[in-house]
């Protein structure tokens, strides 16, 4: 049961996770939130595990997937995904985040020489066909001059980001501390994003630093890129794996639930039949749907 509530609590938060995003960035720049979030959690962190962290990532020695973890997982993903929330709303987000496993189906045959099925073509194919139908409407809308919502776009990006992620760190996280990690990639992250921010003013950030602005930069920082990671990845250790992968995809249901109850979001049909072909897809992707 243990095991359960953690991964119910990763699924909480990271539904969650989209409304005090949101909120931040309506005060911050992209880069300011992305380098608050990613410095804080790096250093608390660094407090807490500084030794083991060091020692482990001393003893790595593919340094270039190392430096790929925090190129990919937290730079990449953050840069296209805050900068993406400033035009989407936390809805659209966090369907397109639920094809985080089809993109993982796909660099795994790249690159792992993983086995498609028919059944995962057709998840891909599902799930793709949402995220067209959620960025560019209905097809009978669509005009000469229509624009696609970069916002959308750019989270899609993210996700993309995030699998080549996955991808790299498949290995890293079976043979050393996955903590260890984390802190290496939070610190990495930062660093990219300190010029960035700086480029943008971030002195000018702290005045306007409310309470409740502070409030979610500590969220996302700490409950989200600490807690609830580590939250799925003991889930994950003692769960099936494609019961977890399964279970996650729940997360855009969490995110409407409180979109609307916070931020009075209205729920548009047209979310709803994305979100029945991205989560269908996935759910075949994942082998949760099989033939008759």
């Amino acid at each position: 049961m243990i095991y359960y509530l953690a991964l119910a609590l990763s699924i909480t938060i990271w539904g969650f996770n989209y409304i005090p995003i949101k909120y931040a960035l309506e005060t911050l720049h992209p880069y300011h939130l992305a380098f608050l979030t990613s410095s804080t959690a790096a250093i608390t962190l660094w407090i807490f595990r500084g030794k083991k962290s060091l020692k482990t990532i001393r003893n790595i020695k593919n340094y270039k997937k190392l430096i790929g973890t925090g190129l990919f997982g937290t730079f990449g993903f953050n840069l296209f995904f805050n900068v993406g929330m400033k035009t989407t709303s936390p809805n659209n987000a966090s369907l397109i985040i639920a094809c985080l496993p089809v993109f993982g189906l796909l660099l795994g045959w790249l690159t792992h020489d993983e086995r498609i099925t028919i059944s995962k073509l057709i998840g891909v194919t599902l799930s793709l066909f949402g995220v067209i139908l959620l960025t560019l409407g209905f097809p009978w809308n669509w005009s000469h001059d229509f624009q696609v919502n970069s916002g959308d776009v750019l989270v899609l990006m993210a996700v993309l980001s995030l699998s080549i992620y996955v991808s790299i760190v498949k290995h890293l996280r079976t043979h050393y501390d996955p903590i260890s990690i984390t802190t290496f990639q939070l610190s990495l992250a930062s660093l990219l994003f300190l010029p960035l921010a700086l480029y943008h003013g971030l002195a000018d950030v702290f005045p306007q630093m409310t309470p409740l602005l502070i409030l979610c930069v500590l969220f996302v920082a700490l409950i989200r890129s600490i807690v609830a990671n580590n939250s799925f990845g003991f889930a994950v250790k003692h769960l099936p794996l494609v019961v977890a992968t399964a279970s996650s995809n729940f997360t855009p249901f969490v995110t409407v639930f409180f979109a609307w109850l916070l931020l009075d979001e209205p729920l548009l049909l047209i979310q709803i039949v994305s979100g029945v072909f991205i989560i269908l897809g996935v759910m075949m992707t994942s082998g949760m749907v099989k033939k008759a």
